[in-house]
């Protein structure tokens, strides 16, 4: 149920920002719902992060790459040590 959460939290907040744009006529309240929605949206992430792939490096090994290769770019870095 804890992962629900924000899809909740962002459905109400819509929900409630029209209803009061639209019963209450009060334009300023609707937009602060629905700006509260959108930032809730924003700043939450719903849903599990996608997989790390195997051979993916990690920061600390890209980190070591750039310091042994100077010049090289992060991309390079990925591609050199999924070799």
């Amino acid at each position: 149920m804890k992962q629900f959460i924000p899809a909740l939290t962002i459905i109400g907040l819509t929900v409630a920002a029209a209803i009061t744009y639209v019963i209450a006529d009060n334009l300023i309240v609707a937009l602060l719902l629905a700006t509260t929605a959108v930032l809730v949206w924003g700043f939450t992430s719903i849903g599990d992060p996608p997989p790390r792939s195997e051979n993916t490096p990690t920061p600390r090994a890209i980190k070591t790459y750039r310091k042994q290769h100077p010049g090289s770019s992060i991309g390079d870095a990925v591609r050199a040590l999924r070799n």
